[in-house]
């Protein structure tokens, strides 16, 4: 047969072989797209069985093994899925294209497990993955032919580079979603935690800003400046409950911006208020100078804070 010749034979296999492609490429789940890269091998080659082994890792054992061809009672019976010895392990210590036209006379053979069916013709490849041999596909008994030929290990090659992507791909999705599962777990968390806050810190602070507030007040100019102190840092405390809300409200699209003016001076004053105590039991001054103006030691309760 001429090379002329061979071209229309194998075109059939390449069309089923981009039609297996498409199909392997359309799962998702790393599971499913193990058992269609099984089902498809078999169908492309034309082996009346077919089996993917996923190892551990680099030439170590199988850690599953998924099968093609075989019905679940006939499964059932073998029992125990290989652990990767005999010729199979021979795939994982030397990750090569093996064709063997009678499995039971290579010397690596062990047999087969009771209630096995019998096997005869052999085709193994490797798959390989960005980080190297993710597995092998292995194929037994060439239907309508003594062995399988250069075609079928040439077309069995195409398909496990397919393979390989479409495994690399089910494997970040699965991640993706795992990561995405981890990050509305964190999320429903925090609303917890805030949630929390909300309730249990802003009581107990209420009653301390209630108290002060009333002191503050009826003290009048002659307010103590430790009264006015507690007043301010229990205002403080609130506007950062306030704030920690505001960021569960900016996630949820639910922030609106309020622009309002504000006296830097009052600022600095709170910062130096909120270290003075730390400052003076370490023997630090902490002094604070302003511009001419309106003085900031002295602040009526606004409204907004009072609420």
């Amino acid at each position: 047969m001429t090379d002329r010749e061979a071209v229309p034979s194998f075109r059939p296999r390449l069309e089923t072989l981009v039609g297996a492609s498409l199909r392997i490429h359309a799962e998702h789940r790393l599971e499913a797209v193990l058992q269609r890269v099984a089902d498809s091998a078999r169908e492309v080659t034309g082996a009346r069985y077919a089996a993917l082994g996923v190892l551990n890792g680099p030439r170590s054992a199988l850690a599953s093994f998924v099968t093609s061809g075989l019905d679940p009672e006939t499964k059932t019976r073998i029992g125990a899925l290989p652990e990767g010895h005999g010729i199979l392990g021979l795939l994982i210590t030397d990750p090569y294209p093996l064709r063997l036209k009678d499995i039971s006379k290579h010397p690596s053979a062990h047999g087969f497990p009771p209630h096995h069916p019998p096997m005869k013709s052999f085709l193994g490849v490797p798959i390989m993955g960005r980080e190297g041999v993710f597995g092998n596909l292995y194929l037994t008994d060439k239907q309508g032919a003594a062995e399988f030929g250069p075609e079928d290990e040439a077309v069995t090659l195409m398909l496990a580079a397919q393979a390989a992507v479409a495994i690399d791909n089910a494997r970040l999705h699965e991640e993706s979603a795992r990561l995405i599962a981890e990050v509305r777990d964190m999320q429903a968390s925090r609303d917890r935690f805030f949630a929390m806050i909300n309730h249990e810190l802003r009581n107990a602070l209420t009653a301390v800003y209630g108290w002060a507030d009333l002191l503050v007040r009826r003290a009048g100019d002659q307010a103590p400046k430790a009264a006015l102190e507690v007043y301010q840092s229990a205002e403080r405390t609130l506007g950062l409950l306030n704030d920690l809300l505001d960021l569960s409200r900016l996630e949820a699209s639910r922030l609106k911006l309020a622009v309002t003016h504000c006296d830097a001076r009052q600022l600095v004053h709170e910062a130096v208020v909120s270290l003075e105590p730390i400052g003076r039991s370490r023997g630090v001054p902490i002094t604070f100078r302003a511009s001419p103006g309106k003085s900031p030691w002295r602040r009526t309760p606004s409204a907004s804070a009072r609420s």
